[in-house]
């Protein structure tokens, strides 16, 4: 019971006005930490997601035990926190975030370690990373790439933009505008950059 105290206590000092009480990472870190270190394996997450900023080497250590205990979001954490230290230890932890449908741990790890893996996007794209949808659709819309399908990358493009990435509203407004591996399609173009404006005004038109 003081383990589950424990960590019920490090979700209400993480949320602001929870029970009357102020945020504090620092405590909620503390109380996470303390539940872990007795087996509530569940809070090592928080503890090492809290403590990255301060105090790293514990993080790392709190995000290795978490990702041991099958908390997928650790490996991914645990990869980023490890990658200026061990590079080969960070691609492990990546890959096992990836395989595990973390999407944007397969993102970063395509970027980091491979240099634009194609195969790394299509796992993080899967898994609901959009970056890594739109780095795919760089590949798909490359007339020199192997991976060359227009139409599958107009596809990411499209569910992108309605996703909610401005940046893939842009590209695919300006191929509707251009033609480019698409028909001309003022209204197309104009719809998306509409979508795109919505999204984020900087991208609106002049």
């Amino acid at each position: 019971r003081d383990v589950e105290r424990s960590r019920g206590l490090g979700d209400v000092y993480k949320r602001q006005g929870d029970c009357g009480l102020p945020v504090s990472p620092e405590r909620a870190a503390t109380l996470y930490a303390w539940a872990c270190d007795n087996g509530a394996f569940f809070a090592c997450f928080n503890a090492g997601r809290l403590m990255s900023d301060d105090s790293p080497d514990e993080a790392i250590e709190y995000l290795e035990i978490a990702c041991g205990a099958d908390e997928w979001n650790a490996c991914h954490l645990l990869g980023r926190a490890l990658w200026e230290r061990d590079e080969q230890a960070a691609v492990g932890a990546y890959f096992t975030a990836c395989e595990h449908h973390i999407g944007e741990a397969c993102f970063e790890l395509a970027e980091h370690a491979s240099h634009g893996d194609v195969n790394l996007y299509q796992l993080g794209c899967a898994a609901g990373s959009t970056a890594a949808c739109a780095e795919l659709a760089v590949y798909y819309l490359d007339p020199t790439s192997d991976s060359f399908s227009p139409g599958a990358g107009i596809e990411l493009l499209r569910d992108g933009c309605m996703g909610g990435n401005g940046a893939m509203c842009v590209d695919i407004a300006r191929r509707y505008r251009e033609g480019d591996e698409v028909a001309v399609d003022a209204s197309m173009a104009e719809a998306f950059t509409e979508r795109a404006c919505a999204i984020d005004p900087a991208m609106c038109g002049p």
